[in-house]
């Protein structure tokens, strides 16, 4: 059983991990995190995320050695979170799914009309817009992740620092899935303190900027 943290605590209780004890993951809380992961929200419910599941020893290593990070190998579970750009080709079918009277969907089919013809709709503003909206819906679904992870007494460590290409072409990903982040997980071996964090009343504005 998880450590049933509310979100505030499990949000105040998450640490970048790099030192791990060398326990196994259960496929079980594997599980659960990735469930976390599914429920995320997304851009009219396109979920683009897709997972690789990585705990072979060689690979973690020879991962580690391409990213150079080394704790990449010493983590018993390495997840490459990435983004499936096909998945904008199944945007009508979301659409239609919502309108069929799903909780929170659209009413109408000139809403949907609208949506599939506004120019700032990834598959019309072109492929740049595409891949940015496609990391930003990943991203959500690796903090859902993480946080799980947090509740489950679990590491993690959000890497970012590497070349998608270079991992994406080790680890056989298709060319039209992009690699938007690694994350490393296991058991923690560390307890870092919290990193210091700007107060509310230094990035918080009401009714207009002030300077």
């Amino acid at each position: 059983m998880g450590l049933k943290l509310d979100s505030l605590e499990a949000i105040k209780k998450r640490r970048s991990i790099r030192k791990y004890k060398p326990i196994p993951v259960s496929d079980e809380k594997i599980r659960r995190l990735l469930e976390a992961a599914r429920l995320a929200p997304s851009w009219c419910n396109i979920q683009p995320w897709r997972f690789l599941v990585i705990r072979d020893p060689e690979r973690k290593k020879e991962l580690s050695k391409l990213v150079g990070q080394e704790h990449i190998k010493e983590a018993p579970v390495l997840i490459a979170c990435c983004g499936d750009l096909h998945a904008w080709d199944e945007l009508d079918k979301r659409l239609k799914e919502q309108e069929e009277g799903r909780p929170g969907g659209y009413k109408t089919k000139a809403s949907i009309e609208q949506i599939l013809k506004d120019p700032f709709s990834p598959p019309i503003a072109g492929r740049e817009m595409m891949i940015k909206r496609t990391n930003e819906q990943v991203m959500i679904a690796i903090e859902n992740m993480l946080l799980a992870a947090t509740d489950e007494g679990l590491g993690t460590c959000w890497v970012g620092a590497f070349s998608p290409e270079r991992v994406r072409e080790f680890l056989g990903i298709p060319e039209h899935v992009i690699v938007s982040s690694l994350v490393t997980m296991g058991f923690p071996d560390e307890e870092p303190e919290q990193r210091p964090r700007l107060g509310l009343n230094k990035i918080v504005f009401y009714e207009k900027w002030e300077k």
